[in-house]
């Protein structure tokens, strides 16, 4: 049974609103670590450590959640949810344990090579071991979640997050009088693991070790080409955060918060779409009702594109305002956040949003193999771009190769989804 027309629209704004207030209380935190950290350098090795530290997520989590909330609409009509349920939640575990020891090796074997300051984001990366653990395991979680219609709280239930980091900061900032980037470390590792005690309960899920190979392998055949979009997928932000820390002094954290408004703009779209649309996919087609399945992406799409158009064209007119308001203290401190590059990740976030969707369509389909195609492509442009322009050009190549890769990426599905996929 699916969803319909009105129910899709409840559940949006269901998980429309509980997103926004989500992603407002991220970005309020994201602003004042910025107007209170500046260009800070232990700042740019937290950032720099997060993007490397999560790659095991984005390359593995990810691509399971995908496959698992597929097959949990193949689970529910063979009335074994809650045993898959548990299955999931053991697999996981496990894959990410593993994954971890094995990163952090490859890391420290690698770090004089990738980082420049090695030392200082190296001690990052450990601190953010038991974050990586937890948060992988609440993806996986809240896919159920998604699955059974939580809107609400899976969209509530993440600003645990940014409530522990501007709450941590802000006492330790009143008891100690001064400020340390190890508290925001802190204080998402916590966050992290509240969520998981009360996802875990939730959803009484348990560990147990039967079953565990089975559904690794099943999930690992169903999402084998779309983890490997997802190794390419996580690659271009290392790749992007190299050439930043490499243009410019401070680089990382000047593209940072140009990005960050733009970022929050598209994680409210793309999130609303991923929680919303995915299991909505999933049904139509376990329903097999194909061709409604491809008319409903195609009307999906065009009302989607109108809303971001709309919406982003209204933040670039007043782009300069809102950066003087945002950043007051940095910019008064001589920081220059560049408007130019704060409309190039806008652009870039209304592609993100745009090509996402038919991600999501394809994954519910189970079409990893095409998704990795496009991605390889559109990933090697981008790192064409950054290689001929990176270390030569200004900091605004970063963004304009951003935008290349989701251009690139939306055009590519969209044209197979039109040629190859039937009505």
């Amino acid at each position: 049974m699916t969803l319909t027309s009105k129910e899709l629209l409840r559940a949006f704004l269901s998980m429309g609103g509980a997103t926004l207030f989500f992603r407002g209380l991220s970005l309020f935190k994201e602003i004042y670590i910025a107007n209170t950290f500046g260009l800070s350098s232990s700042l740019e090795s937290y950032f720099i450590a997060f993007v490397y530290v999560g790659f095991p997520i984005s390359v593995v989590i990810v691509p399971f959640q995908t496959s698992f909330i597929a097959s949990l609409a193949k689970a529910k009509t063979e009335g074994s949810i809650n045993n898959y349920q548990n299955e999931m939640f053991s697999s996981v575990i496990f894959i990410t344990t593993f994954l971890i020891i094995a990163w952090v090796l490859i890391l420290y074997g690698l770090k004089e090579y990738v980082f420049v300051n090695s030392e200082a984001v190296m001690s990052k990366v450990y601190s953010l071991l038991p974050f990586v653990f937890f948060n992988s395991i609440n993806l996986i979680l809240y896919g159920i979640l998604q699955f059974k219609g939580f809107f609400s709280i899976n969209g509530y239930l993440p600003t645990i997050s940014p409530v522990c980091v501007l709450i941590g900061l802000f006492l330790y900032e009143s008891l100690f009088g001064m400020i340390n980037v190890d508290i925001i470390v802190v204080s998402i590792v916590l966050a992290a693991f509240i969520e998981f005690c009360i996802l875990k309960r939730m959803l009484n899920v348990k560990f147990s070790f039967f079953g565990i190979s089975k559904t690794l392998k099943n999930c690992l055949q169903k999402s084998y080409f779309l983890m490997l979009s997802s190794v390419v997928m996580a690659i271009a932000p290392m790749v992007e955060q190299y050439f930043s820390s490499s243009a410019q002094e401070s680089g990382v954290v000047l593209l940072r918060y140009a990005s960050i408004i733009p970022l929050a703009i598209s994680g409210v779209f793309s999130t609303v779409v991923a929680v919303v649309v995915l299991p909505y996919f999933s049904k139509i087609y376990f329903g097999k009702d194909g061709g409604s399945l491809i008319s409903k992406y195609w009307n999906f799409l065009v009302l989607y594109a109108c809303t971001i158009a709309v919406a982003y064209f209204t933040v670039s007119i007043f782009s300069r305002y809102l950066l003087s308001i945002v950043y007051s203290d940095i910019i008064s401190s001589g920081v220059e956040i560049s408007i130019f590059n704060f409309n190039l990740y806008l652009v870039a976030g209304a592609f993100l949003c745009l090509s996402s969707l038919g991600v999501r369509l394809l994954s519910s389909m189970h079409k990893g193999k095409v998704i990795f195609v496009i991605t390889i492509i559109s990933i090697s442009i981008e790192i064409l771009i950054l290689s001929i322009f990176g270390t030569s050009a200004n900091l605004s190549i970063v963004p304009i190769a951003i935008i290349c890769y989701f251009l690139m990426s939306f055009i590519g599905i969209n044209m197979y989804i039109f040629f190859k996929v039937k009505a």
